[in-house]
């Protein structure tokens, strides 16, 4: 691990109020025993300025939904969940599924099991010619007449006429028709009798929204992971790195600049159809005559195919000949039987073609 004795923020080059520790993978993603950090070279104001990208990644992009499916709470253990409330001007997500023999679409979120998951408790109005919205209630056991009146009115349905309540137990449903009452928004109760419990499978689908704060976040990953790795004494405050700093920190030129996604895998094992038995994130870092690359693959595991991302540190930075150097690193979400003081841990990636393990010696 490359160390350095400057004092000074990487960002924006204050030696005031350093952080004594800067993540790699963000903390919002969960923790990993032994996980290095950048140390005493980001301040608390850049820190907190990044933390809002990565507050994108983990709340508003399509990595929110992983993670809210695998029940990582990250640094907020009680935050509100991303499927109930906005985050930085976007969401909630939506996640939807048809209920089996319906034709009623209801909001959920994942139980965090990975398997299954709840109504999101909120109601559904329509006008009389049958266009619809959903509204989400975040706290249906606290919602006030007056704000329930709101809500309805406040939609894009102009002249509602019928309200369907979507709530987790039956409690909540008497309390939204009490509601509907007080606001004398009330004329009559319909039976639903087609809705019945079922068994099986039900596929769901996930709507999320984000801008390039994302990206920046990802672009962070592999900034901080290089400077963390790299044998070439690189410590961050070259000027070769000013343009990804700027990136990072202010979000200055086109996230294209600096980030390409792309399908399928780069490591063997997983190119050759293997899928890890739990999830987790694979970082690799590429250094050759032209290029500092660090590929980011986030949530592999064995029932999703992310994208990667190949992010571009720097070009041209070597004057001389070097032979290509790779290194990378895995990192593993544990199952809730293993878990104790970390959602996870982290292991090296060796060898030439970077064959994925996990917890064996590598080959």
């Amino acid at each position: 691990m490359v160390s350095d004795v400057k004092s000074e923020c990487i960002y924006c080059g204050t030696s005031k109020n350093l952080c004594r520790r800067s993540h790699i993978v963000p903390r919002c993603l969960g923790t990993f025993k032994d996980q290095p950090t950048l140390r005493y070279k980001v301040c608390e104001d850049c820190e907190g300025a990044i933390g809002k990208c990565e507050d994108i990644l983990a709340k508003c992009a399509p990595e929110a939904l992983l993670k809210a499916n695998l029940g990582i709470k990250g640094r907020h253990k009680n935050s509100t969940s991303p499927f109930r409330r906005k985050h930085a001007g976007h969401g909630p997500i939506e996640m939807k599924i048809m209920y089996p023999g319906t034709e009623y679409e209801m909001l959920v979120e994942p139980l965090g099991d990975g398997q299954n998951c709840e109504i999101v408790p909120h109601i559904e109005i329509s006008d009389s010619e049958g266009n619809k919205k959903q509204i989400i209630i975040e706290e249906p056991d606290s919602l006030t007449a007056e704000e329930l009146k709101k809500k309805i009115f406040s939609s894009e349905i102009e002249n509602p006429v019928k309200v369907w309540p979507r709530m987790q137990n039956n409690e909540q449903v008497d309390r939204i028709f009490k509601l509907l009452k007080k606001c004398c928004l009330y004329k009559s109760e319909e039976v639903v009798e087609e809705i019945k419990p079922f068994e099986g499978i039900v596929k769901a689908e996930g709507y999320t929204s984000w801008d390039e704060r994302r990206f920046r976040a990802i672009a962070k990953i592999a900034f901080h992971y290089y400077l963390n790795y790299n044998n070439f004494n690189h410590t961050g405050y070259e000027d070769f790195f000013i343009p990804v700093r700027n990136f990072i920190r202010y979000g200055r030129n086109n996230f294209t600049d600096f980030i390409v996604e792309k399908r399928g895998y780069f490591i063997e094992q997983l190119k050759n159809g293997w899928k890890p038995p739990t999830y987790g994130h694979i970082v690799v870092s590429i250094v050759n005559q032209k290029f500092i690359i660090v590929k980011i693959q986030l949530f592999v595991g064995p029932n999703y195919e992310p994208p990667y991302y190949e992010v571009i540190l720097g070009k041209n930075i070597f004057k001389i000949k070097i032979p290509e150097t790779i290194f990378g690193h895995n990192y593993v979400y544990a199952d809730d039987n293993e878990k104790m003081n970390y959602d996870g841990s982290m292991h090296q990636l060796l060898a030439t073609k970077l064959i994925l393990t996990r917890g064996l010696p590598i080959i």
